[in-house]
């Protein structure tokens, strides 16, 4: 409240004083200002580069989609910070301190399917400059694959390192989330028996979670893979 009786003060005593009083005031205000001469630099103009262009920069919507998702990583970065910031500040046996891992765990994999996704998109350019006898001229973009790609693993360990520090509180309410995240996550790195044990604790600890179907189609598929059409069979019905 203080603030707004400062801010009404000086209105009340301007609403109080005179009109004559106030007419002199401004008005002598006023006319000495017409005899200030304003130096032209007063108001300096931007000027354009010489040869840059003018107008409205147009992008693809490949470039557009580009630049909005490396927006959204940036974004992504200062989650990661502040919640690693609330991870050192919490005590062991902050409730909370769960939720923090598995947040954590899902912002890291968003930057694994980031960093993949930018891998896989050269995958094209790379295959036609083979087929055309011209790998050379893909080079660029060969470095760039590689260096993306191990971006890629370096987040997919990461998520799976936060995980796997969340599925160690049997009590979170998101445990099947977890697990299921956890199994998939393990399963893109290349571990399926580690996957595989984590859907199956999936199953066991938690039958009603939404999750289950995912657990036995993980399953179905782990034996398809290995040719095992029976088995495969049982769980895809």
């Amino acid at each position: 409240m203080t603030w707004r009786i400062w801010f009404c003060a000086p209105i009340g005593i301007l609403l109080a004083t005179p009109a004559p009083a106030l007419a002199e005031k401004y008005t002598k205000k006023t006319l000495d200002m017409q005899g200030v001469s304003v130096p032209v630099h007063a108001a300096p103009q931007l000027r354009a580069k010489a040869g840059a262009k003018t107008g409205p920069v147009l992008l693809t919507l490949e470039q557009f989609t580009e630049w909005k998702q490396a927006n959204i990583q940036k974004y992504t970065d200062k989650q990661i910070a502040q919640l690693r910031q609330l991870i050192a500040l919490a005590s062991p046996d902050d409730p909370k301190l769960p939720d923090y891992w598995f947040r954590l765990g899902e912002l890291y994999s968003e930057k694994y399917r980031y960093w993949n996704n930018r891998a896989r998109s050269l995958d094209e350019k790379i295959f036609r400059a083979k087929q055309d006898e011209d790998a050379g001229s893909a080079e660029p973009e060969r470095r760039e694959q590689k260096e993306d790609a191990q971006k890629a693993d370096q987040s997919l360990l990461k998520a799976v390192s936060q995980f796997t520090t969340a599925a160690r509180y049997p009590r979170y309410e998101r445990m099947d989330e977890v697990l299921y995240r956890l199994g998939y996550l393990l399963r893109s790195a290349g571990h399926e028996e580690q996957a595989r044990e984590i859907s199956h604790r999936l199953l066991k600890d938690h039958p009603q979670s939404r999750h289950v179907p995912d657990a036995y189609l993980a399953f179905a598929d782990d034996f398809f893979a290995k040719g095992a059409m029976a088995q495969a069979l049982v769980f895809y019905g």
